[in-house]
Formats: structure tokens, C-alpha cells, sequence
């Protein structure tokens, strides 16, 4: 079957985008539907296979390790670093509140003085 839709391909001479009647001599043959098209309408956004395209170039973005699929080391390394932020905010809350109190005694000394 792909033997024989191979072989009508390479026998088509015009572009199969419709309504188009470019002839293919230096047309290219489309990855996702296998049909030829011409320089104009060679690329899968302009004929109709947006979706096919869009689908594989997220898959060969994911391949090469720009975006990390979601997986059990990564969901644990997400929780730790959680954990850890929220001991520091705590820390920096328990420093700023200590800080504050410092501040307080301090003022409180400096009006005792005073009077």
C-alpha cells in the first residue's frame, strides 16, 4: 500500500495543495501526509498539517532536553526544594520578627534613660 502511494507521488508533476497548478520540479514531498507540494506550499503550516508538525516538534523539543516530562525524580526534586524554601522563609520570618524585638527592648532602654 505505501509502495503504491509512493510511486503515485513521485508520479504527480503538480502540487497537491488545492486549487494550486504550480508544477513540482523543485516541489518536496511532506513528512506527515506524503503528498507533493510545490516551493510555495512545501511547508506543513501552509498545506494543512499544522497539527502533525506541531505534535512532532514538541516531541523532538522534549527529546533533546529543553523541557523535562514530568516524572517521579523530578515531582521529588520539586517537593524538596518546596520544603526548603519554606524553612527559610521561616527562618527569615523568626529573624526579622527577633530583629524586631531587639529593636523594641532597645527603644524602651533609650526612654528609660530618659525620663
Amino acid at each position: 500500500e505505501m509502495a503504491f502511494l509512493d510511486s503515485m507521488v513521485a508520479a504527480q508533476k503538480r502540487c497537491s495543495f488545492l486549487h494550486c497548478k504550480e508544477y513540482n520540479r523543485l516541489g518536496a514531498i511532506c513528512e506527515f501526509c506524503k503528498l507533493r507540494y510545490c516551493l510555495r506550499h512545501r511547508l506543513p503550516e501552509d498545506h494543512g498539517c499544522r497539527a502533525s508538525a506541531k505534535v512532532e516538534a514538541r516531541k523532538q523539543f522534549i527529546d533533546a532536553g529543553f523541557i523535562r516530562g514530568k516524572s517521579t525524580s523530578n515531582s521529588y526534586q520539586r517537593q524538596t526544594l518546596k520544603e526548603k524554601l519554606g524553612e527559610k522563609l521561616n527562618d527569615q520570618s523568626a529573624n526579622r520578627v527577633g530583629a524586631a524585638a531587639a529593636k523594641a527592648k532597645e527603644k524602651a532602654k533609650k526612654n528609660k534613660k530618659k525620663r
